[in-house]
């Protein structure tokens, strides 16, 4: 390395090498002693530390030549042209631009740089134009200040873009091609960016950005991470990004978190927005993500939408807060992976429409106004536990594959339900309803918890409930809890006047206390054994009328039967005395046949048969009787109907047993009375 001076007007060069002197002096335009002879054109020219561009006549411009850089002051009076031009490593393998200043814009459209373009801490107060240019490597520009327009549009750089920590106007990267990284971490936007089919090969590093003006990103390809971390966005960022024709819709069954290497996508990579800041709104429109996207602790006004997007990893959106905004909505999008906007913080409704959730979504501790949900398909689990709802919650047309968790939910404004589907669990437990809390029009296939559960008006059946309470199926079973959950819906079915599914719920809970009981206590195991035959099975806890008439026969088959068993003497005092029945005032059993018919061995009498199977003993008709009479009898008896062609005979105990019977039939049917009564008034 060496210096080089024109011998004509002295104007020197330092730190050239010896294979890249100079043909010619700029300033005078006179060759070297040893080229003067040679008709070759001028090519070479150096930029060094010398202030030699203000020395330049108005409008000249500088083409087709190589061009050295370095630390130079280019404050031309004109506009300074710079087209065409070969931009070669002359001092090592960069170009810089080192604390300079370029007041009129500076175009270089259509350059072919060979080696690392250094912009450091450059001031280009007109505007800086890269057009289809070709970088073979990397554009940094660290520090650098753009108050008009960068443009990059249509230029292939082969490296890096870093303009880190820069001051930039309007930033254009329409059809830009950067294979490397794009980093603009900490960068002041002044004006609009437009990056209209950007392709990135590596990341795009939008950290702590402040974006003064619009943000739009349209068609760009990004293959690896989009970071917009604690950036600032103080009018609407707006991702517009179609699909490539051979993209395909992942399936839902399928769950990898990644495409093939094959399929070209949009974002390949992760998305970072923690802790970015859109003043004036956000919107994703036909955006396809396959890495994650972490959006935690966004802060969002005016409006914040996502339509048309796919997501085929997970999307975190807890902590985010929504202020000055109607609603934030999620339209049409596909969710791949876990969705969470747990601690979500919104002064706006969230409305979801018409999306698939294939995975978990987390509502956990989320503070919204109110939510509408329509045309849902739920795949994964809905955790929802301990959210605040100022207003109303409304799910329509939605299919939850699986559980709903609700649980210690506040809701002050209606929650409805409206044709929805449950095929997993619904839990409802420590969840507070203030207003209408609707689920009469939903199906639950799982089951259903409701401890602690507090609302004011609930519609919900008893078909829905029925064999559905989570503490009374699943196991370890829990019957005080259950017998608590249906108190509380007995009030709520007593609420609609709905006394079929009162009737339901005051059994359910008398039946859970007495299982309790049973449990708490096995030592009353026969008192409780006695409650549930009688009590439960007999009357249904007086709700049951039917189940009466089913005892009363039960109770008259077994009295008929203990009559037909009934011995036919009983000793008293040391004497035998009949213990039969008295038939049209003779008595009669099985005994006093056999007797009959010994007796009359020596009278036999003609072969007949009397009415009702009354047989002929010789002169004398003996009644047989059947087990069926036995049961005519009890009806007779239980009922008061008895019309005295049979009764016990006056010695030994069965007269005691038939007038229990006959104090139990009096007691069962008036009680059949009241709760047949009770149940047609209620109706």
């Amino acid at each position: 390395m060496g210096d080089w001076q024109c011998q004509h007007c002295g104007w020197s060069i330092t730190g050239v090498s010896n294979d890249n002197q100079p043909d010619s002096c700029y300033l005078c335009d006179e060759k070297s002693p040893d080229e003067k002879n040679k008709n070759k054109a001028v090519t070479h020219y150096a930029i060094t530390r010398n202030d030699f561009l203000n020395q330049l006549h108005g409008g000249q411009k500088i083409a087709n030549r190589y061009l050295c850089i370095y630390q130079t002051d280019l404050s031309a009076s004109e506009q300074i042209t710079l087209e065409s031009l070969t931009i070669t490593d002359t001092f090592g393998d960069t170009v810089t631009l080192d604390n300079c200043v370029i007041v009129n814009p500076l175009i270089l459209n259509g350059s072919t740089f060979k080696a690392d373009v250094n912009l450091v801490k450059t001031h280009f107060v007109n505007g800086l134009q890269l057009d289809n240019c070709i970088l073979d490597h990397s554009l940094r520009g660290e520090g650098i200040t753009v108050e008009k327009q960068i443009d990059l549009s249509g230029a292939t750089i082969a490296g890096d873009v870093s303009l880190r920590d820069a001051t930039l106007g309007i930033l254009s990267v329409t059809a830009t091609h950067v294979q490397g990284d794009l980093d603009l971490s900490g960068s002041t936007f002044l004006e609009d960016f437009s990056g209209n089919s950007l392709v990135v090969s590596g990341n795009a590093l939008f950290e702590r950005c402040h974006f003064k003006n619009e943000f739009y990103l349209s068609d760009a390809s990004i293959t690896q991470d989009l970071s917009f971390l604690d950036a600032i966005f103080e009018d609407e960022a707006i991702f517009v990004m179609v699909s490539p024709a051979n993209y395909t819709l992942p399936d839902p069954n399928h769950k990898s978190s990644s495409a093939s290497d094959e399929t070209p996508t949009n974002l390949q990579g992760g998305v970072e927005l923690q802790r970015a800041r859109f003043l004036k709104g956000v919107q994703f429109e036909d955006c396809n993500f396959i890495g994650w996207v972490d959006a935690q602790g966004v802060q969002c006004k005016k409006r914040f939408v996502i339509e048309r997007c796919i997501f085929e990893c997970g999307v975190d959106l807890q902590e985010t807060r929504f202020e000055e905004i109607e609603q934030v909505s999620l339209r049409g999008s596909r969710f791949f992976g876990y969705v969470n906007l747990s601690r979500m913080d919104s002064a706006g409704m969230l409305r979801v429409s018409d999306c698939g959730f294939y995975e978990t979504l987390i509502l956990r501790y989320a503070k919204l106004p109110a939510i509408v949900w329509n045309n849902l398909e739920l795949a994964g689990n809905v955790l929802a536990s301990y959210m605040t709802i100022q207003s109303n919650l409304w799910w329509s047309d939605c299919i939850f594959l699986r559980d709903v968790d609700l649980q210690g939910g506040f809701f002050e404004g209606e929650v409805e339900f409206r044709e929805d589907k449950i095929e997993g669990d619904l839990n409802l437990s420590d969840a507070h309803f203030v207003g209408r809390f609707d689920l009469a029009s939903t199906q639950i296939q799982g089951f259903l918890y409701l401890h602690n559960t507090v609302a004011n008006v609930m519609l919900i059946t008893r078909q829905q409930v029925q064999r559905k309470l989570a503490s009374e199926m699943c196991f370890p079973r829990n019957f005080e809890r259950a017998k608590h959950e249906w108190e509380f819906l007995m009030r709520r079915f007593d609420q609609r006047s709905n006394y079929d599914d009162l009737d339901f719920a005051w059994f359910k809970s008398r039946q859970m206390q007495r299982a309790h009981a049973m449990r708490k206590n096995p030592l009353g195991f026969v008192l409780r054994s006695f409650e549930l035959i009688l009590v439960e099975w007999g009357t249904g806890y007086g709700m049951r009328p039917w189940n009466v008439i089913g005892m009363a026969l039960v109770i008259i088959l077994i009295f008929g039967v203990i009559y037909a068993a009934t011995p036919a003497t009983v000793k008293i005092d040391g004497q035998s005395y009949y213990n039969g029945f008295v038939l049209d005032g003779r008595e009669f059993d099985r005994a006093y046949q056999e007797r009959m018919r010994i007796d009359a061995l020596n009278t036999p009498a003609p072969d007949a048969v009397c009415d009702n199977g009354v047989e002929f003993e010789g002169t004398v008709c003996i009644p047989d009787l059947q087990v069926w009479d036995h049961v005519y009898f009890s009806f007779g008896t239980f009922t008061g109907l008895d019309f005295g062609d049979i009764h016990p005979s006056h010695h030994g105990w069965l007269k005691y047993v038939v007038a229990a019977e006959s104090f139990l039939g009096i007691f069962i049917l008036a009680l059949f009375a009241s709760i047949l009564t009770r149940k047609l008034i209620r109706q």
